[in-house]
């Protein structure tokens, strides 16, 4: 294969300092890696997340003596708001509508 073998890639905020075009490039990059391997991102920024095939919410409840992860398999709305959330930090209606044409242009890459 192109990746010489590796089955997984991790990427964990590859996304960090950059946003618009370029997080949308670098989205397309890892979908385009996808074709070849298993890829994984983690990223606070809607227009990687818009590209990946799937969506996980990954989520932390603390107590006193104890932490739990919470791992969410978006589905579609779901992860239209959560894309709403993470660009504009509220689910008002342009968020979900500017959310929504963000998912179904870059679902097209998919």
């Amino acid at each position: 294969t192109k990746l010489q073998g590796i089955s997984t890639i991790i990427f964990d905020e590859i996304d960090t300092g950059v946003s618009g075009i370029i997080a949308t490039k670098i989205g397309q990059k890892m979908h385009s890696l996808s074709k070849d391997a298993q890829i994984l991102t983690v990223t606070h920024l809607a227009q990687v997340a818009a590209c990946g095939n799937d969506h996980f919410l990954v989520s932390k409840e603390a107590s006193e003596d104890t932490t739990l992860t919470n791992i969410e398999r978006l589905d579609d709305q779901k992860r239209i708001e959560q894309l709403a959330l993470i660009s504009s930090g509220t689910l008002s209606d342009k968020a979900i509508i500017a959310a929504r044409e963000l998912y179904l242009r870059n679902r097209n890459t998919n």
